[in-house]
């Protein structure tokens, strides 16, 4: 079967592992490259990054946490004592903060800053006729430094500009302080930690107003630098130094008087920072990175973030009614001072002293009464006092009144008479008010105190068209008062998250690319994209265990883009290479072997060898008996359609085992299994298909009966000759014309050895290395010795019967007919002749039986040696010697 020059033989291209590792590892480069310089691959790093630090998030334990938010959100500005925020006016904020004092807080953070004082604001007060006049407030600041001092736990901040970054915001003018001023230096970090050049270094300081920085218990800067290329807060600078002083961040500020209270101290190790008490007895310390910033550990959602969240609205309500309790007192006074000069009665004095003793004994005064109310029969007292003064102003207005109806009574008299009437009321409610606004005070602290007693509280904004919305890992917009608690829980966690620099995470990817192109190089493509698949899981699990684990984020993103980007580049390199190789092998081995064998030598081309090499084979040859006097009588188109349908079903028969169809010889078929792809079971597989070939005839007979291509009662019958060893095996012909064949001495051997069969009388043969090849798995029949054309020494052959387990009766005649054989080989005619005789009986018609009977008479008669081979080189001579009278 020659084929044209197009197909010319050549080795098959494999792609060379160099050129793929090259490949691989320039895309690798090139991937890690896009990951770490360009705005997308790092914002794609970055995201990626963020699902692991989930798993490692801060625990969601409720009520466990140290810091509770308490945010100015859209209830709280709609609330009435709230308002537009522009923030409230202080003296607002100052309520606000006394009231959140009332609970027992251990600090309250206000992320509020206040560079600027506060001229005036408009404020209100009662009038003793219960109406409300409005003043302006000359120094708010005032009334807001009197808050802090009286709670002596207000934590307020202040912002730096940085280099490149001008403050709170990109692009601020430049900063009026370039160091931060005497007021604020006792915010600063004493002894102050280094070395300085570890830290940032700022353009300048922002700093609180003196009057509020001195009487502030603690301070920290709220600026960043600089944000991811997401625009999202992962990390944030714990230090900062304004000149020869070193200032905290607001949430290390929280995290130290939180655990150490305000005489922390913080000190620098290697890449961590500890923070320690006083004495330094008690320490926390914690990872930190390039210029000692933090990168920080969130709650697993936005969800749980905000377990640790209040609305100000629940506080505004407390204020409200701690307003209304103070103004009622505050109108009690004002009534009492207009009535104290209109009630001249000497006993009066005494019972507005002993009511005033009164609610000063029980705690009830107008400030105490708003900052503890107190229990409830703690009024007893003070509501005997009263009572008393109630009677003078009663015994004092009957008298007016008794007065008024006398001519000779005053102007004066008539007057204190209306007012007393005009007060009256207030008077006789006065303590029925006071206890309902002690009670609703009482009312709203007992819902807050719960969650506020004994917490770093920290005030913020947080309404929904408020600009302080920030990207987080775990939310696109975020008050920027969510981050500090975060700050806060990382470093009193003692873990936080690390990265590899960026020559060890680019040494990750390239070394992920390298191997996914060496695997993509040497494993068929399916195979393949398993181990790229199998690569990336294997990265994302390690990213996350060290996640989990070491709080470590390995870089995922920039090797799983090495992976894809390699493993496409590979594969397209393995298929420019190979692919005419595969086109070649197709057109050239789709006439030789079946298309699924074909897929397999594709699939496996390291296994084929073109162009003439050494192999380890089993040659097939068969052909029909008396053909040629059959075709003579055969019309030409009935032969072509008989030779058709016969050829097809056997070659069925040889692809179905793996054979490679070596060519047609009009009749005759040559085949070899064992190339070009090596298969190890070649001699067993080999003789399977010779059998089936035997065993399909009855089959085939019929069938060409029915197509009226053979008379009836005529059959075909096949010879088969099988051969196993070595032989030569590849393209061998000239340069424009070759077939794919095998040569040697292997397949010289199968030739003749089926022609051996019309002597013999046998069906199949086999030399001896077919026949241990295959084992046990087929069962034989020994024929003997038998001397090859070709061949010096004889050969020893066999005849495949069945496949194992064989029937019992071709058991039966194997054993028998070896029996005889080596009898004869032994010179022992008689012993050959008994062995032969009960299977003669059983089968007058087996011809093998036949043949050797004849052989064992020759013996006895002298016309043969005993122990004389087959001659199957001279098969004429040999059946002249058998057939001798």
């Amino acid at each position: 079967m020659a084929k044209p020059a197009s197909a010319k033989p050549r080795p098959f291209r494999r792609a060379r592992l160099w050129v793929a590792s090259l490949i691989a590892l320039a895309l690798g480069g090139i991937a890690a490259g896009a990951i770490h310089f360009t705005r997308p691959g790092q914002t794609l790093d970055l995201g990626v990054s963020d699902y692991l630090r989930l798993a490692n998030a801060l625990p969601d334990v409720p009520g466990a946490s140290p810091v509770l938010t308490v945010e100015i959100d859209d209830r709280a500005v709609l609330h009435p004592e709230g308002g537009r925020w522009a923030p409230w006016p202080r003296p607002k904020q100052g309520a606000f903060i006394d009231a959140l004092n009332s609970l027992g807080p251990e600090y309250i953070v206000l992320d509020i800053e206040y560079a600027d004082a506060e001229e005036t604001c408009v404020a209100y007060r009662p009038r003793a006729d219960g109406s409300r006049e409005a003043y302006i407030v000359r120094d708010p600041d005032r009334r807001f430094r009197e808050s802090l001092e009286r709670g002596g736990n207000v934590v307020v901040p202040f912002s730096m500009y940085f280099h490149g970054r001008g403050g709170a915001t990109a692009g601020g003018d430049a900063p009026e302080h370039t160091a931060a001023p005497a007021s604020m230096l006792r915010h600063a970090l004493n002894p102050a930690p280094g070395p300085p050049e570890r830290l940032l270094d700022t353009e300048g300081v922002n700093p609180t107003i003196a009057p509020l920085a001195e009487v502030a218990a603690g301070s920290g800067f709220t600026s960043l630098p600089r944000k991811d290329a997401d625009q999202a807060i992962r990390r944030v600078p714990l230090l900062a130094r304004a000149g020869e002083h070193v200032f905290p961040h607001l949430g290390l500020e929280m995290a130290g008087l939180s655990r150490f209270g305000p005489d922390y101290r913080v000190r620098l190790e290697q890449d961590r920072l500890v923070l320690t008490s006083a004495d330094g007895g008690l320490s926390v310390g914690v990872p930190i990175g390039e210029n000692v910033s933090l990168n920080l550990r969130w709650p697993g959602s936005l969800v749980a973030a905000q377990r640790n969240c209040i609305s100000a609205g629940p506080v505004l309500d407390l204020v409200r009614d701690r307003r209304a309790l103070a103004w009622l007192d505050r109108r009690w006074r004002l009534v009492m001072e207009k009535l104290d000069p209109l009630v001249p009665t000497v006993d009066w004095p005494e019972a507005r002293r002993a009511l005033d003793a009164a609610l000063a004994g029980a705690g009830q005064s107008a400030v105490d009464a708003a900052q503890n109310p107190g229990p409830a029969n703690g009024l007893k007292e003070p509501r005997d006092a009263l009572n008393r003064v109630e009677e003078r102003l009663v015994m004092e207005a009957m008298s007016l009144a008794a007065r008024a109806g006398d001519a000779a009574a005053t102007d004066a008299h008539r007057q204190s008479k209306r007012a007393i009437d005009a007060h009256g009321s207030f008077i006789a409610t006065y303590h029925a008010d006071r206890e309902t606004h002690v009670a609703n005070v009482r009312k709203s602290a007992d819902r807050l105190r719960p969650r506020v007693v004994g917490k770093t509280v920290l005030v913020g904004l947080s309404v929904t068209a408020g600009t302080d919305l920030h990207k987080t890992p775990i939310a696109d917009l975020q008050p920027g008062v969510e981050v500090y608690p975060a700050v806060m829980r990382t470093i009193l966690s003692g873990v936080a998250f690390r990265r590899l620099g960026a020559w060890p995470e680019w040494a990750v990817a390239v070394l992920a690319a390298w191997l996914v192109g060496v695997l993509a190089t040497r494993l068929p493509t399916t195979w393949a994209a398993a181990a790229a698949i199998w690569v990336t899981a294997f990265v994302v699990g390690g990213g996350y265990l060290a996640a989990k684990g070491a709080a470590v984020l390995l870089p995922v993103a920039g090797p799983i883009l090495a992976v894809v980007v390699a493993f496409g580049g590979v594969s397209a390199y393995r298929q420019l290479t190979e692919a005419s190789s595969r086109r070649w092998i197709t057109r050239v081995f789709e006439q030789y072997t079946s298309p699924a064998h074909v897929e397999e030598i594709i699939g496996n081309p390291d296994a084929l060898r073109l162009g003439g090499e050494r192999r380890e084979i089993t040659v097939v040859f068969s052909d029909i008996a008396g053909f040629t006097p059959l075709s003579e009588k055969m019309a030409p188109e009935n032969l072509v359609a008989l030779l058709q349908h016969y050829l097809g079903a056997m070659t069925a028969l040889l692809y179905a085992e793996r054979a490679t169809l070596d060519k047609y010889e009009g009749d005759g078929i040559m085949a070899f299994v064992g190339a070009p792809v090596q298969v190890v079971d070649h001699a067993l597989r080999a003789v399977r298909a010779a059998l089936a070939m035997q065993n399909a005839m009855p089959q085939i007979n019929a069938d060409l009966v029915q197509m009226d291509l053979l008379p009836e009662g005529t059959e075909l019958r096949i010879r088969v000759g099988c051969s196993s060893g070595p032989a030569n095996v590849g393209n061998f012909g000239s340069e424009t014309r070759f077939d794919y064949t095998a040569m040697g001495d292997t397949v010289n051997l199968g030739g003749r050895l089926e022609e051996a069969n019309r002597w013999l009388g046998t069906r199949i043969l086999a030399p001896e290395t077919t026949r241990e090849a295959c084992g046990e798995a087929v069962l034989f029949r020994e024929i003997g010795l038998a001397r090859i054309r070709g061949k010096t020494e004889p050969v020893r052959l066999f005849e495949p019967l069945a496949l194992a387990p064989a029937p019992p009766p071709l058991q039966a005649v194997a054993e028998a007919f070896g029996r005889a054989v080596r009898a004869l080989e032994a010179g022992d005619v008689d012993a050959a002749e008994a062995a032969l005789a009960d299977l003669l009986a059983a089968d007058p018609d087996d011809a093998p039986a036949r043949h050797l009977a004849e052989r064992i008479q020759a013996a006895r008669q002298g016309h043969l040696p005993p122990e004389a081979p087959w001659n199957m080189a001279r098969p004429k001579e040999e059946a002249a010697a058998s057939n001798t009278p």
